[in-house]
Formats: C-alpha cells, sequence, structure tokens
C-alpha cells in the first residue's frame, strides 16, 4: 500500500509549498483503501501504537508517501481507523504511555473530532505537548494541522528549538521558501524566523547524534 502511494507520488512536485499538496487518491488507490478490513487497519494501529513499525516504514518510504497514506486512511478507512485506535489505547500506567499516547494521536489528529476518541485520550492524560509532538511529526509527512499552526503563531519558542527532530529537515527546508503555508495569519518574515529556529534545533540534534 506505501509503495503504491509512494509510486504516485514520484511525478508530484515536493518542493516548496508543493511539498504540502498532495493529488487525489487514483482510482487504483482508492481501490486499495477500500479493500482494507477493520482487522488490516487495526493490526496496522497496534503495530504503530505498541510496536515499532513507525520507525521501519520511516527508513523504507518517503516521509510524503507516508503523509499520502495516513490520509488515505483518515478520509477512506475513516471509521475502521477510529475503531482500531479506540481498540489500542494504551491502559494507565503503561510505563510508555506518553510515546504510546503521540503515536496514536498522529493518527486521531486526521479524524473526524466527533467520534468519541479525542475525550477518551484526553481522559487518558494526553497532554497538550503530545499534541504538538504529534503536529510536528505530521508536519515532516507533509500534513499541517492546527497544532502546528499553533505552535508557531504563539512562538512557542521551546518547542520549536526542541521537538524538530533531523527526520523533520526536509519540510522545514520546503516551508521556508513558502513560509505561509505553516501559518497564514502571520507574515512570511515571522514565519521564516521561527522556521529558522527549528531548523537550527533539527541540525543541532544532528550532530548531537554524531558526537554520541
Amino acid at each position: 500500500m506505501l509503495a503504491l502511494h509512494q509510486a504516485a507520488l514520484a511525478e508530484s512536485p515536493a518542493d516548496g509549498e508543493d511539498y504540502f499538496k498532495f493529488p487525489k487518491l487514483s482510482e487504483k488507490l482508492l481501490a486499495a483503501h477500500q479493500r482494507l478490513s477493520l482487522r488490516d487497519v487495526a493490526g496496522l494501529a497496534e503495530l504503530w501504537i505498541h510496536s515499532n513499525l513507525k520507525q521501519i516504514i520511516e527508513k523504507g518510504f518517503s516521509s510524503r508517501a507516508i503523509g499520502s497514506f495516513m490520509l488515505g486512511l483518515a478520509q477512506v478507512n475513516c471509521v475502521q481507523l477510529v475503531s482500531a485506535l479506540d481498540k489500542n489505547l494504551p491502559q494507565k500506567g503503561d510505563p510508555e504511555i506518553i510515546t504510546k499516547l503521540t503515536r496514536m494521536n498522529e493518527f486521531s489528529r486526521l479524524v473526524p473530532i466527533g467520534l468519541n476518541l479525542h475525550e477518551k485520550r484526553e481522559a487518558l492524560g494526553i497532554e497538550d505537548r503530545m499534541d504538538k509532538r504529534s503536529a510536528i511529526t505530521l508536519f515532516g509527512y507533509g500534513i499541517i494541522t492546527r497544532d502546528l499552526s499553533r505552535t508557531f503563531n504563539h512562538r512557542l519558542i521551546d518547542i520549536l528549538h526542541n521537538e524538530f527532530a533531523p527526520e523533520q529537515i526536509p519540510a522545514l527546508t520546503a516551508a521556508l521558501k513558502y513560509p505561509k503555508i505553516v501559518d497564514p495569519f502571520m507574515g512570511a518574515n515571522i514565519n521564516s524566523y521561527y522556521l529558522r529556529i527549528a531548523l537550527t534545533g533539527a541540525l543541532r540534534r544532528i550532530n548531537l547524534t554524531q558526537e554520541t
């Protein structure tokens, strides 16, 4: 499925503003999504939240292919996805609950709000910072969310400087060519300034990794 999304994006521009635009699903991709069963989507959600599937996928496919796939699931397989996420909510007391809730949040932010999932998520104690982390991950996949725009609009320097990772560098570089993409209400110069702070933080993390 991811290979189909990656192939579909092969001829799609991925520079500047185009990095954050995805072509309409082809009939082939739409049919592939429609063939996914509840069991298929539940298995994906379980591995994404509770295992290292996300890291494996990131090594084999482009960030935009992952973003296209996630959007396809949210659009075509919405009911199955919500049910799958609901069944894979981590339990209170799980030592990895913050990581698992953040992973779950990466999908839950793409589905309609009126499906009770967000209330259950909040009942488990998910914090605003987790929303921001999920938004940053989705940004790297080429998906702009309200939480991402709020991070820039509210000038959350600590998050901008410390939460962006090397995986988001292509998205940050693309956004710098069209700064308005991260927040249409602020000027291009202001957005560029904060994008450069985020890019500096992501580059710094590369250096820290190399030093260790």
